[in-house]
């Protein structure tokens, strides 16, 4: 399905098999009003989620996360080069007491997504350790194990992720079904329940 337009449209469904970034306005413009599109989204925060929209009369597109799913991004949406992270700038530190794992998540994950733009996490373990990894594409970069953080840049990565997780328990931890997707000619929207939107 291309973002621009096709002659034979309308759809009844469209289905992605490439992961994008944003859902494209014209996949909304190209279905029939109660049609459903179906895409895997990946953030910067989240390697990837399934999403589930339905078509309203109004031009939008509105649905909720459906659950993880990790796809080939679309050629034209894979992100640009980061800037390199100055070694140098080393700062060693603790991790507290946040449960690591948790933050792999994909309720926190597209909750973090929405609170820290273009700030990018992975997981995975290294020297048999979890750890995670987060970076911002101006040259901010954190390491994160149960014994350790080390941050570099000029951002305190980790100190803004852990600001966030507190706000995320405060906000009752909502797993992912709990956020929904908005999409309209202006771009598309994140929410968490119906009183919060985020870009």
């Amino acid at each position: 399905m291309r973002a621009d337009g096709n002659p034979r449209a309308p759809y009844d469904r469209i289905i992605a098999t490439c992961s994008v970034r944003r859902v494209p306005h014209a996949w909304v413009q190209q279905t029939t009003v109660g049609g459903i599109i179906v895409a895997p989204l990946a953030g910067d925060f989240w390697s990837g989620a399934l999403v589930r929209l339905e078509t309203a009369a109004d031009g939008t597109g509105r649905g909720r996360f459906i659950g993880g799913a990790r796809f080939m991004p679309m050629r034209s949406e894979r992100p640009r080069p980061d800037a390199p992270v100055d070694s140098g700038t080393a700062r060693r530190g603790t991790p507290g007491s946040l449960p690591l794992p948790a933050l792999a998540d994909l309720g926190f994950a597209l909750y973090a997504g929405a609170r820290l733009p273009g700030v990018v996490m992975a997981d995975g373990t290294q020297d048999g350790r979890y750890q995670l990894w987060f970076h911002d594409r101006e040259g901010s970069a954190a390491t994160v194990n149960a014994q350790e953080t080390w941050q570099y840049g000029p951002r305190d990565l980790w100190q803004e992720v852990m600001a966030v997780y507190a706000d995320f328990v405060t906000a009752g931890s909502p797993g992912a079904d709990a956020f929904g997707l908005t999409v309209t000619a202006e771009g598309q929207q994140v929410r968490l329940h119906s009183d919060s939107q985020w870009g």
